[in-house]
């Protein structure tokens, strides 16, 4: 899958380890392991079968989803496809995404 960034800042940080070190401590390694995940897929649907709870997400971040890393932190991101792939029925066609903007790492339970 194509990796993009919300910012040229965010792409510097998930890209370098010692800064994604410095930011995410001791998430590193998970998050490196799930970027390498959505790397090596060839579409999003491949995701479900990896380590790590990915959801389709509603309301404010409809069209995003989430990705688990640890108990409460999650992985956010949106397709990159344009269009955004959709089956007949209207709901995201997780088949052929194949590119993806991360959006950010967020805490579920606000700690």
């Amino acid at each position: 899958m194509i990796i993009y960034y919300s910012s040229t800042s965010q792409e510097k940080i998930f890209n370098n380890e010692t800064k994604l070190q410095r930011v995410y401590g001791e998430l590193t390694k998970v998050i490196k392991q799930r970027l390498f995940d959505l790397d090596a897929a060839n579409c999003l649907e491949y995701m479900k079968t990896v380590a790590g709870r990915i959801e389709e997400l509603t309301g404010d971040l409809e069209e995003h989803f989430s990705l688990r890393l640890s108990r409460s932190k999650r992985l956010i991101f949106r397709p990159a496809n344009e269009p955004i792939p959709r089956k007949e029925d209207s709901g995201l066609d997780w088949t052929k995404i194949t590119e993806i903007t991360i959006i950010k790492i967020e805490d579920y339970h606000g700690s």
